[in-house]
């Protein structure tokens, strides 16, 4: 089975950073629990990087987008199959982007 290497684009990182400021902001020791769950759950797509179905959004389904929920928050992200390399694009949350499932 190949693995497949995992890229995370800065502005996904910078988002994954608002999660953390935005919860920590009411539940501190909350904060960084979640930020590790999100990242082992994105771990886990250098094993399965179809895990994750492709978006409903019609714009970003022509592009293969895929959406991996984790709890509140969802991971937007690409393959390349070309160079075995998962690209994750975005973190948001659930609650505002609900229309990426």
């Amino acid at each position: 089975m190949v693995r497949y290497k995992l890229l995370i684009r800065k502005g996904a990182l910078r988002q994954l950073e608002s999660i953390v400021d935005y919860i920590a902001q009411d539940r501190p020791q909350v904060a960084q629990l979640q930020a590790d769950k999100i990242l082992d759950t994105i771990q886990l797509l250098d094993e399965f990087p179809f895990m994750g179905p492709i978006t409903r959004d019609p714009k970003l389904a022509k592009k293969n987008y895929r959406v991996l929920p984790v709890e509140e928050y969802l991971v937007l992200y690409l393959i390349n199959e070309d160079e075995d390399t998962v690209i994750v694009e975005r973190i948001l949350s659930a609650k505002q982007y609900s229309y990426y499932l």
